[in-house]
């Protein structure tokens, strides 16, 4: 498993962007930056989980364990900044952009969930940082954050619009910054908002999004192909927890299909369209499912892109044999029944579920990321 992690991970957006995973991944990962740390402060971005949250002793404990880790045992100075919402705002990029600025802050590390994941990687694209941020470490502590480390841009939230929005991008020169994940399973929270299933599902669904060719996009089969395999094998693993290293198993492929899955994510904004996946989290959800878990809401979306799909041309270079096996087989799976609803996410019954509506939340949004979408009928 290590070693096929390693070949299948080492893939990414940026060219100067390496993972390092397995055990005490985030401590070899500093060890091995420590003469670019050691040189001026480290922006630290972590989030603060709530006390009555069933993740959060796991994701506080790494949270506090890296501070202690940079600042005690490499010695490192840090700044701190926290995230406290599901998603970083826009004013949260401000006041840690100015951390930065005041402090000469050149690295960043982001630790804990998805938010952390986010907020750390806008402040590293942010315009207004006035001196070099040459570093950006990741180190997911629950599954959202894989999914969010995984992805090359960060999404935030507009409080005013009531939707999410992409932070601007400074255009970093990928030859002169880094970008490091550490991806260490036992660091990730295994329990917490949403099932393992929803998470397994959720990857899948961002996967098939990709598989089919659309006007202007293109994504690398292999990259597609591989998160679709380590979903199907995290739905078997699961079926098979008859022991602590069974169920470690499939911890790890579900953090690994996750990760996948936040690589293959198209934002709209050059000349491929957005992920139906990611157009809907970004404007439905915070409306009409603001107490939903992104997650199982992405995982909802699953049997609708099967049946929108099913005569759908497939991208060039990936097998129709080979793709309609996998979706057979996620198809075929007795969690797959168990996909909740849309409806059933809802808070009450009050919200409306009618298309129209709905696809203007997306168009509202879509305006505001001034990205490309998929047509109306898809």
């Amino acid at each position: 498993l290590t070693q096929r992690q390693n070949s299948i991970m080492s893939t990414g957006h940026h060219s100067r962007r390496t993972v390092v995973q397995g055990s005490s991944a985030l401590r070899r990962l500093l060890k091995s930056e420590r003469g670019n740390l050691v040189r001026a402060p480290v922006l630290l971005v972590s989030s603060n989980e709530t006390p009555q949250s069933e993740s959060f002793p796991k994701v506080h404990t790494a949270c506090e364990g890296t501070k202690f880790m940079v600042g005690m045992e490499f010695g490192f100075r840090s700044v701190p900044a926290t995230v406290i919402s599901a998603y970083p705002t826009l004013e949260d990029v401000k006041k840690a952009t100015e951390l930065v600025n005041r402090s000469g802050a050149t690295s960043i590390i982001g630790v804990g969930s998805g938010a952390a994941m986010d907020l750390a990687k806008a402040v590293f694209q942010e315009d207004d940082a006035t001196n070099n941020l040459e570093n950006l470490i990741l180190a997911p502590a629950t599954r959202g954050a894989a999914l969010a480390a995984g992805a090359s841009r960060s999404i935030l939230l507009d409080p005013h619009e009531e939707t999410l929005v992409l932070e601007k991008h400074h255009g970093h020169d990928d030859d002169e910054n880094a970008v490091h994940i550490a991806i260490d399973p036992k660091m990730v929270c295994d329990k917490g908002p949403g099932s393992m299933t929803d998470a397994i599902f959720a990857s899948i669904a961002v996967g098939v999004d990709s598989i089919y060719s659309r006007e202007g996009v293109v994504k690398r089969p292999d990259q597609v192909i591989s998160t679709l395999r380590c979903g199907l094998e995290a739905l078997h693993a699961l079926d098979h927890q008859e022991d602590e290293s069974s169920s470690s198993t499939a911890h790890e492929l579900t953090i690994e299909a996750l990760f996948h899955a936040g690589e293959l994510l198209s934002y709209g904004t050059g000349t491929t369209n957005r992920n139906i996946t990611l157009a809907c989290v970004s404007s439905i959800l915070p409306i009409s499912f603001p107490q939903a878990q992104s997650l199982t809401f992405m995982s909802s979306l699953l049997p609708g892109l099967f049946d929108t799909y099913q005569d759908a041309v497939l991208m060039e270079g990936v097998s129709s044999d080979e793709v309609g096996t996998l979706i057979q087989r996620v198809q075929a799976h007795a969690m797959y029944e168990k996909i909740p609803s849309l409806s059933s996410l809802a808070v009450d019954s009050t919200t409306n579920f009618d298309v129209a509506t709905m696809l203007k939340q997306v168009h509202t949004n879509q305006s505001v990321w001034n990205c490309l979408d998929v047509d109306d009928q898809l």
